[in-house]
């Protein structure tokens, strides 16, 4: 319960607007047996992100194993549940990149999550590499990790411009009332240019 109510509190205001007291006493925990659960605001965070992780992972592994026509479809469908998910579960997505957790390896739980969550992007893009012609030495693993790296912040960026409402208006504003679909489509697009200029190196 206290992480579920974690998760409501970064729905509003990110990591910054946790209290674990605030949290226990929402849900008629004391101070004391609160922190009995989680010693410190951290440790909810992680616990949270954790949550979310895994959440994000399953998806994104559904969507790997969906039949796709080429290695490049599933690469745009899985940009597109990530900036689904994120639009879905702002207050988990806030929490699984935020601050307090960005050194994973602190919580091996979340690190195992965070894993998990890259493998069906880091697989796609394998299978991606073996449809181009014969690979030269800059289509090295160096390079591949480059291109992984590169994919994951164009989506993330976009989830997290989605999410901060930098795209509801302006002359860069996206339509559509579906908000999650129609960043979706957006996201699947942007990876297939940035696909589209990989192939030519």
């Amino acid at each position: 319960m206290l992480v579920a109510e974690a998760l409501v509190m970064a729905t509003a205001q990110g990591a910054a607007g946790i209290s674990l007291r605030e949290a226990g006493r929402r849900i008629g925990v004391s101070h004391a047996a609160a922190y009995q659960h989680f010693p410190s605001k951290g440790a909810l965070i992680a616990a949270a992100a954790t949550e979310g992780m895994w959440q994000l992972a399953a998806e994104l592994e559904r969507a790997e194993t969906r039949p796709a026509r080429t290695a490049e479809h599933r690469i745009r469908r899985i940009a597109a549940v990530y900036v689904e998910f994120a639009l879905r579960e702002p207050g988990a997505f806030r929490l699984m990149f935020a601050p307090e957790v960005a050194h994973k390896q602190t919580f091996p739980e979340l690190r195992a999550a965070s894993d998990a969550a890259s493998g069906p992007l880091q697989r796609a893009v394998a299978a991606w590499r073996t449809d181009l012609p014969t690979p030269t030495p800059q289509r090295g693993p160096g390079q591949e990790r480059e291109l992984i790296v590169s994919l994951w912040a164009v989506v993330h960026g976009l989830a997290v411009l989605a999410l901060d409402a930098q795209l509801d208006e302006g002359e860069l504003r996206v339509e559509g009332a579906r908000r999650p679909r129609s960043f979706g489509r957006l996201a699947a697009r942007a990876v297939a240019r940035l696909l589209a200029g990989a192939s030519q190196r």
